[in-house]
């Protein structure tokens, strides 16, 4: 019989279970914004801009916000982070 040294008790790391994918980690913005989509923008002066994003579905739903600032402003082409910070200004709405 051999006898053991222990080095497999000091060198034994767990592995996960499950690593959890980019989706996972922005199921959070999912209850504000829109799965990502393309859309296309016609601007006055006639020129036509396709962007791939996220809708705010908030911001999209209110006739004031996008009579004031326009629909394009509910489109967002940021990153998840850029999609976090948005969420703040719905707050209320995300908490619920």
């Amino acid at each position: 019989q051999e006898s053991s040294d222990g080095l497999e008790e000091h060198h034994h790391v767990a592995v996960p279970a499950m690593v959890a994918s980019k989706k996972k980690h922005a199921e959070d913005i999912l209850t504000i914004f829109l799965e990502k989509c393309s859309v296309k923008f016609v601007h006055t002066d006639s020129r036509v801009e396709m962007l791939t994003g996220c809708l705010c579905s908030e911001c999209w739903s209110d006739e004031k916000f996008v009579w004031a600032c326009g629909k394009q402003k509910a489109f967002h082409v940021g990153s998840n982070s850029s999609c976090h910070q948005h969420i703040h200004g719905h707050f209320d709405v995300y908490k619920a």
